[in-house]
């Protein structure tokens, strides 16, 4: 609190302070602030805008209906979920490689060969391990909106109806 009322004191700037649990601070604490903002939960543009900006560098399709089944799942994450999302699925390709038993050897590369693939006769066709394959040999296929949708199903959203009540609750007395 002291270094609170010395801050307050000096005028020279702003302190900003944020917390998940607002309804758990000392009163005496909050009237130090003279305002205060609720920040919500991202809306269906906000978290395209966050998914496209976190998706930056690696190439997905970039319509808007692509994003759709992923909008739709993402209904009521926090910006912290979404990155969560993200990296998860952008593992995806990297776990299915450990994983992978049959693969192309093409451009000095081994791939993973999958049942889409036809075989033209540009590659070599190789049965092993991933960890019996020379280092510095194997290289991922680019991640797609189908590992964001797959991730769906293992990253949940980590702010409950429930909590977000407490929240409207909150500013609303406050």
């Amino acid at each position: 609190m002291c270094q609170i009322s010395t801050f307050e004191a000096s005028r020279k700037g702003y302190l900003v302070c944020a917390t998940n649990c607002p309804w758990e601070l000392d009163t005496a604490f909050i009237r130090r602030f003279h305002k205060r903002l609720y920040v919500p939960l991202p809306n269906e543009q906000e978290r395209y805008n966050l998914l496209k900006l976190y998706t930056d560098n690696t190439p997905l399709e970039t319509t808007h209906e692509c994003w759709e089944p992923i909008l739709r799942g993402t209904e009521g994450y926090s910006a912290s979920d979404i990155v969560q999302l993200v990296q998860h699925a952008l593992t995806i390709p990297i776990i299915q490689l450990q994983q992978n038993k049959v693969w192309k050897f093409c451009d000095h590369y081994y791939e993973a060969l999958s049942s889409r693939d036809s075989f033209d006769g540009t590659y070599t066709i190789h049965f092993a391990d991933f960890n019996n394959l020379p280092p510095n040999s194997v290289k991922a296929r680019n991640s797609t909106i189908n590992d964001l949708i797959e991730a769906l199903k293992e990253v949940k959203k980590t702010v409950g109806d429930e909590e977000v009540q407490k929240y409207h609750c909150y500013v609303k007395n406050y």
